[in-house]
């Protein structure tokens, strides 16, 4: 797919990101009046239980098989969880096989000191750019259902300044944070200052658009470059306030444009500067 339909396919995804019972406390009890000490009732003690019950009131025979279940319960998350593993390898080696020329593939299982080290190299290349010196952020792997509460959380807040605290907002929220927590490879999370990446994102997408080189690493160095440069101007004007300061719908759009067009404008330079650009234009 050529560069300029790849751009197309993502920016809207992109775009997407940006537009981005407490029980009351019990009384105390009435004393009741005069010095009568049998105006204050006593609790009742509790009746022992029957004959072959433990303490939560289950006979021996429920107990069984209420532990059977739990055992069968942990038995399926176990099978699950082996299953959603080897989907996920069989996901990465389709996409190394398909990987084009000048691209190499993710690491099958990529720890947190390898992220960490692409992160600094972006982190430096993005701070030496724009002449700045400041501390990186946490960079770190998330799921989709980390990214899902992230999402909920500074959306509602941005529905909210626009729609008001209501029905309406929640549900515009809600129904944004789903379809972006599984098309998002990379975020920062403001309320936080951390930079989440999502590696079933980064696989999923590289297979559901065809394009396998979403999942290499000079992708996700571009990526990390283009969060790193959000990161930077959160310092300087926090980007979760500036949203929720918009009180339209076309003030958000233009408030996002600004802070997306900067941080594309900056990847693109420190990625030809670095030569990344395969990466940044895929």
């Amino acid at each position: 797919m050529h560069a300029s339909r790849r751009l197309a396919v993502l920016r809207p995804l992109l775009a997407l990101l940006v537009l981005a019972a407490v029980a009351p406390p019990s009384r105390a009890q009435d004393g009741g009046s005069g010095d009568d000490p049998t105006s204050i009732e006593e609790p009742l003690p509790p009746e022992p239980p029957p004959p072959g019950d433990d303490d939560r009131g289950l006979t021996e025979e429920e107990q069984r098989e209420l532990d059977a279940h739990l055992e069968r319960g942990e038995r399926l998350k176990a099978r699950l969880k082996a299953e959603r593993a080897e989907h996920r390898a069989e996901r990465a080696q389709r996409t190394r096989r398909d990987l084009p020329r000048g691209f190499n593939p993710l690491p099958p299982e990529p720890g947190a000191e390898w992220l960490d080290a692409r992160a600094a190299l972006a982190w430096d290349a993005v701070c030496e750019h724009l002449g700045v010196d400041a501390p990186r952020p946490v960079v770190r792997f998330a799921s989709q259902s980390e990214l899902r509460a992230v999402l909920d959380d500074e959306l509602l807040a941005q529905r909210e300044a626009i729609r008001g605290e209501g029905p309406a907002a929640e549900t515009e929220a809600s129904a944004l944070a789903a379809a972006l927590s599984s098309a998002l490879l990379a975020k920062f999370a403001t309320e936080t200052a951390e930079i989440l990446v999502c590696v079933d994102n980064i696989e999923s997408l590289a297979l559901l658009l065809e394009l396998p080189e979403l999942a290499s690493r000079e992708t996700l160095l571009a990526v990390l470059v283009h969060e790193c440069v959000h990161a930077l101007d959160h310092l300087v004007a926090p980007l979760d306030e500036s949203f929720t300061g918009c009180t339209t719908d076309d003030e958000l759009q233009a408030v996002a444009a600004v802070y997306e067009g900067h941080a594309q404008h900056v990847a693109r330079a420190v990625c030809e500067a670095r030569g990344w650009t395969p990466g940044f234009d895929a």
